[in-house]
């Protein structure tokens, strides 16, 4: 999931961040780790436990793999507690990124004029904009007014009602002034857009509310949790 979130890569055995500092590529696109990343690993890198299972007692968390009597296996897990110092750094990296948003936005079309831009081009009225973001039409035309302060999951809601992809998400994201963090919430958020490429926001707001993480809620206007 988290590598699906393009916030993580799986480079040298290991999951790494997906940034510059931690993984290079080469001319085929494979991912390497960096020599920073092997001399900081505790920070660069997700760990997992190794966990010994009764295949047999949990057959049915494992029922498609085929353990041929063997009655222990073991598994490598994760536990998010086990990685506060990899997502806190991740989280530093995304500051890093926020803090020269406002350059960016000085060289770029702003968040009202990219809107536009996306609504015009799939030929998006009010009503389909309702159905597809569960946003309002109030949010509709709040979105295309410039110097109007949006709210990151009603932004979310409308990337993820017109599929767009993590990387217009995060450039939406950062036009209003916000950027993924790292944290677990915003990692689901992350996989809400990029692991249901073509589907509807109903069903990624059933992912997103049989998450057992603080602050994650489904996305839309009628839904009364956090901005």
């Amino acid at each position: 999931m988290l590598v699906g979130t393009g916030f993580f890569v799986y480079a040298d055995n290991h999951f790494v961040i997906n940034h510059e500092k931690c993984a290079v590529y080469d001319t085929d696109g494979v991912p390497y780790l960096t020599d920073f990343a092997w001399a900081n690993l505790d920070k660069c890198a997700l760990k997992f436990a190794n966990v010994r299972l009764n295949m047999k007692e949990s057959g049915s968390k494992f029922s498609d793999i085929l353990y041929r009597g063997k009655t222990y296996e073991t598994f490598p897990k994760y536990n998010s507690g086990d990685n506060r110092a990899a997502f806190e750094f991740a989280r530093e990296l995304a500051e890093e990124f926020t803090a020269g948003a406002s350059d960016r936005q000085k060289l770029n079309i702003s968040f009202a004029q990219m809107v536009k831009q996306i609504l015009e081009a799939r030929k998006i009225n009010v009503a389909e904009f309702q159905e597809r973001t569960l946003l309002s039409k109030v949010t509709f035309y709040r979105f295309q007014y410039e110097n109007t302060k949006q709210s990151f999951r009603s932004i979310l809601a409308f990337c993820a009602g017109l599929d767009l992809d993590i990387y217009r998400t995060g450039e939406l994201l950062g036009k209003a002034g916000y950027a993924f963090d790292g944290s677990e919430a915003h990692t689901a958020y992350m996989t809400a857009i990029t692991a249901f490429a073509g589907k509807s926001i109903d069903v990624r707001n059933e992912f997103l509310a049989n998450l057992d993480i603080k602050g994650v809620f489904p996305l839309g206007d009628d839904i009364a949790a956090g901005g």
